[in-house]
C-alpha cells in the first residue's frame, strides 16, 4: 500500500504516464494518445516521475495525502487494478490531466 500512495505524490500527468507504461506497459506511442501529448512529453514526464520517486524513496520521510479526493481516487484505481478493468483505469488516470 505504500508504494501505491507514493504514486499519489506525483502530478497527475506524471502518474498516469508511469502507470500506464510501466503497470499497463503501453507503448510510449500508445501513452501520449491516451494522456493528448507528444512521445517527446511523455519521456518527459517518465524521467521526471521516475527521480520524484527515486526522491521519496531515498527521503524514508513519505507521508500519505490527507485530502478526501486524493484518498478516493487512490481507492478507486486500486480497485480497478484488482478487478483488472484496465479500460476505467486508464480513464481515471486520464481524468486528471
Amino acid at each position: 500500500m505504500a508504494l501505491a500512495w507514493c504514486f499519489y505524490l506525483l502530478p497527475p500527468r506524471e502518474r498516469s504516464a508511469l502507470l500506464m507504461k510501466e503497470l499497463l506497459g503501453m507503448t510510449l506511442e500508445e501513452v501520449a494518445a491516451a494522456t493528448s501529448s507528444t512521445v517527446g512529453g511523455i519521456k518527459s514526464a517518465l524521467f521526471r516521475a521516475r527521480r520524484r520517486l527515486r526522491r521519496e524513496a531515498a527521503s524514508k520521510t513519505y507521508q500519505p495525502p490527507l485530502d478526501a479526493e486524493t484518498r478516493l481516487l487512490s481507492k478507486r484505481t486500486l480497485r480497478c487494478l484488482q478487478k483488472q478493468d484496465f479500460g476505467t483505469f486508464v480513464a481515471l488516470l486520464t481524468s486528471e490531466i
